[in-house]
């Protein structure tokens, strides 16, 4: 018992001299730390490796508390009394003080072996709590240099603001001086236009009609030609500022629908339907192994489906991993008769449900793992039988007998249009495309 108390004691102690290290270590990469919070200004992306490192050095700085912890709760639970390393059998027969156990013990002193390690386990606590300490000050450092960046971009702000409230006050300004610019200028225009329905432009010449029946009642009469003109000017002037207050006012009613969706998309067909649009803006943000997308256009003019003008839409995209993240939708309600959410609905209908853009077989998940169900495999099959196999409107039309005369093309139709029968045919064919070209081909029949 002597002897496997020692070699405990003696393990302890080297577990306790490799803590030691690690807590050296530990104070070293904090010193490192500290070097990169006193010099952040020097690199941008010092602030994030700094967050980094706290927090790589707060688990750190936890493992080692509750090492500290357990040795000293193991040390606590031995008792290194000779009565303790004696067997029962030896106390009983009245040997407790035999000389040459009572030699052994002396020897191995694991009184004091006991004692030193405790003293060395308080001193490994001491050691944890500085670096705890240590952590603590670099974590208000972060935080001073968290609010000196919001500090800056306050200020930033301000400036920005400052700035913009200027541009609106030129911009102000210059709409007062556009408008009078236009009232100037349609007096100009009005007084043209009268000059030529009087036939006064003409004064230096002489116009029987305009001698005979303008000039007497008009021209010659004091203020009349002078109270036309203010008149047809007053006319014009105020019908063009109605006209541009009109229009800016059929501008202001806009409704935005913001719409986190989150849902997976067939990659290449949304590729397909982002190639048949008139693109306004397209933004693209690589990070951390994601690529990320946001595209922005205005949908076809459709006065019936839309019942007034088409919306806009921005969309954000993962196209790496095919997930549609966020949606916006603006809409003007002085020209469009349907909400937003009505023409979102109409929008997700036609394109991603007809098109076979979204895929909900994505959707589906492991209820042992609570993970999406891997359908990459699939994904691809039905992207190859899409390619491959022709659609509804393709079958129907080469059933109908119309598809060895169509396909059969002279070399003048081959001239026109700039394709052979093989392009014609590999096309990819829709229900509507097919009635209009079985109508096309049954009129060239």
């Amino acid at each position: 018992r002597m002897l496997s108390m020692y070699c405990a004691l003696q393990a302890r102690s080297s577990f306790i001299k490799s803590v030691f290290s690690s807590c050296f270590a530990l104070a070293d990469e904090l010193k490192r730390t500290r070097a990169l919070v006193d010099d952040y200004q020097s690199d941008p992306t010092n602030v994030i490796r700094i967050r980094e490192r706290l927090s790589s050095h707060t688990s750190a700085v936890t493992v080692l508390y509750e090492i500290q912890q357990f040795i000293l709760e193991s040390l606590e639970s031995i008792d290194p009394s000779l009565e303790a390393m004696m067997p029962s059998s030896s106390i009983k027969q009245g040997a407790l003080y035999d000389s040459a156990a009572k030699k052994l013990y002396d020897l191995l002193d694991l009184e004091g072996t006991l004692k030193r390690s405790r003293r060395r386990v308080i001193d490994l606590q001491k050691v944890v709590s500085a670096c705890f300490n240590d952590l603590e000050a670099l974590r208000d450092m972060s935080q001073v240099i968290g609010s000196t960046r919001k500090l800056q971009i306050n200020q930033m702000i301000e400036g920005t603001t400052k700035n913009l409230e200027d541009a609106f006050r030129a911009q102000a300004r210059n709409s007062t001086t556009l408008e009078v610019t236009q009232v100037i200028l349609s007096g100009s225009l009005a007084f043209d236009i009268l000059d030529r329905l009087t036939g006064q432009y003409l004064s230096y010449t002489e116009i029987r009609w305009a001698n005979e029946s303008i000039q007497p009642y008009l021209v010659n009469e004091p203020m009349v030609w002078f109270t036309l003109n203010v008149i047809m000017w007053t006319i014009l002037g105020g019908g063009i500022i109605y006209l541009m207050r009109h229009l800016a006012y059929m501008n202001l009613s806009v409704e935005t629908k913001k719409l986190l969706l989150n849902k997976p998309i067939h990659v290449k067909r949304w590729r397909r339907f982002v190639a048949s649009r008139n693109m306004e803006s397209i933004a693209c943000k690589e990070e951390k192994g994601e690529r990320v997308t946001k595209y922005g256009w205005i949908e076809p003019v459709n006065v019936i489906k839309w019942q007034g003008s088409s919306p806009k839409i921005e969309v954000t995209c993962d196209e790496r991993y095919g997930y549609i993240l966020s949606s916006v939708i603006l809409i003007n309600k002085r020209t469009c008769k349907l909400t937003a959410d009505e023409c979102w609905r109409i929008f997700w209908h036609d394109n991603f449900e007809v098109k076979n853009i979204y895929d909900p077989t994505r959707n589906e998940f492991n209820a042992e793992t609570g993970k999406r169900v891997d359908t990459s495999a699939q994904a691809s099959d039905d992207e190859d039988e899409d390619a491959a196999a022709p659609a509804f409107g393709a079958s129907m039309w080469q059933k109908s007998g119309l598809s060895s005369s169509f396909s059969r093309k002279s070399k003048h139709d081959i001239d026109d249009d700039g394709s052979d029968s093989d392009e014609y045919i590999g096309r990819d064919f829709t229900y509507e495309g097919f009635v209009a070209e079985r109508n096309d081909a049954a009129s060239r029949l």
